[in-house]
């Protein structure tokens, strides 16, 4: 069986305060860290729920990195 491709909602270039943000497994600020992205690159955002972002991109520290913000 073939994973059923992701939604894209829009692709959006990550600008914030700090330099990066937390990319998160869970939705939730206490769940396990994924990796940072940082200001500046692009993702593909997926879905968006309670202030999270469900994204999926390149990261400098990652050649493909899924998770919130």
């Amino acid at each position: 069986a073939t994973a059923e491709p992701e939604t894209v909602l829009y692709s959006a270039k990550l600008s914030m305060k700090g330099k990066s943000a937390n990319v998160r497994i869970a939705a939730d600020s206490e769940s396990e860290l994924v990796g940072r992205m940082y200001n500046g690159e692009t993702v593909d955002v997926l879905s968006e729920a309670d202030g999270w972002y469900l994204v999926k991109g390149q990261s400098i520290e990652r050649d493909e990195i899924m998770g919130y913000v």
